[in-house]
């Protein structure tokens, strides 16, 4: 699997910074265009709470396209990871699916930290070398871009 990993640090306790990133409806906040890579404009069809594993919703993206999200773990306020499948177009021939993780701690009472992973999946042998480039490239400043908007977010900044 090709993964990148962000971390960062926020001036917040960590029971808000969870809360406002790991939100139901963050995503078109958070996850805006970044060279190839479109933004999230909205989800639907949430099949149960947000916070219970099995739980799946569809995301629909800035160029119409959508995939599949589901979630596979949930521990308020410490972990969340969730599966990205059915990827469209040129992304749908490479990538079989993407994992995400994110885990939370705080940093004494007023702060916190969060680490999130993504790891895509390749179709095969044959499109690894593609995805691990893309990984490394586009996905790499999406996630960081991602990031910073995330902290600002749930800083209020």
């Amino acid at each position: 699997m090709a993964g990148y990993s962000v971390e960062r640090e926020l001036a917040v306790p960590v029971r808000a910074a969870f809360d406002v990133i790991v939100a139901e409806d963050v995503l078109p906040f958070v996850l805006r265009r970044w060279g190839p890579v479109p933004g999230v404009a909205g989800t639907r069809e949430l099949s149960g709470p947000w916070d219970t594993p099995g739980s799946s919703r569809v995301v629909v993206l800035e160029d119409g396209r959508t995939v599949r999200e589901t979630v596979l773990a949930w521990q308020a306020h410490q972990h969340f990871a969730y599966r990205v499948e059915g990827f469209q177009g040129f992304a749908g021939r490479l990538i079989d699916h993407a994992v995400g993780e994110w885990w939370f701690e705080p940093r004494g009472t007023d702060a916190s930290w969060f680490r999130w992973r993504y790891s895509f999946r390749a179709r095969g042998w044959w499109t690894a070398p593609a995805v691990e480039v893309f990984t490394r490239t586009a996905w790499a400043g999406y996630m960081e871009q991602c990031a910073n908007l995330c902290v600002e977010r749930a800083e209020g900044t």
